[in-house]
C-alpha cells in the first residue's frame, strides 16, 4: 500500500522509547478506501436482493 501512494511511513520514537515506524493514511489512500467501500456495498446489497433481505 504504501508503494501504491494509499499509506505514508515514517521512522521515529515509540511511547517505549523504541524505533518504530508510523503509517498514516493519504489523500489518494481515503479516495481508494471510498471506492473500494462503495463497491463493497454494492455487492453486499446485491448479494442480499438475491436472498431476500435489505440493508438500506
Amino acid at each position: 500500500m504504501e508503494r501504491k501512494g494509499l499509506i505514508k511511513a515514517e521512522w521515529g520514537i515509540s511511547e517505549l522509547n523504541r524505533r518504530a515506524k508510523f503509517y498514516a493514511v493519504t489523500t489518494a489512500g481515503k479516495k481508494h478506501y471510498n471506492a473500494e467501500r462503495k463497491n463493497w456495498i454494492q455487492l453486499a446489497n446485491a448479494t442480499a436482493a438475491v436472498l431476500g433481505h435489505s440493508f438500506s
